[in-house]
């Protein structure tokens, strides 16, 4: 008596996947939307690939607001209101990506 299962059979392709374009024919299950109507949703899809995702290109921008602010010394006691509000937000945004990727790792 012999056992036959049948199941589906998936072959993924070999080697790098990323450079030999077969990962681009999924392109219909990719989870990038293109909220903003974008002029080249293709570019922005290359740019997140290969440069980061959205979150790491936001965590660096924040992390180099940073630096420059700590380096400028800024005084922010004699700034407009609206500016002081706009940088108390920042920091609130910087604060709340700090805690939530805290609170992953743990």
């Amino acid at each position: 008596m012999s056992s036959w299962v049948w199941g589906p059979y998936f072959q993924f392709p070999s080697g790098n996947v990323s450079q030999n374009g077969w990962l681009d024919h999924l392109s219909w299950f990719s989870p990038t939307i293109n909220v903003g109507a974008s002029a080249d949703p293709q570019l922005e899809v290359r740019i997140t690939r290969e440069l980061g995702s959205y979150g790491r290109q936001l965590g660096t921008i924040l992390d180099a607001v940073e630096v420059l602010r700590r380096h400028a010394k800024l005084d922010t006691a004699a700034l407009p209101p609206e500016d002081r509000a706009k940088l108390e937000k920042l920091d609130r945004l910087h604060a709340a990506v700090d805690c939530m990727k805290e609170n992953a790792r743990t």
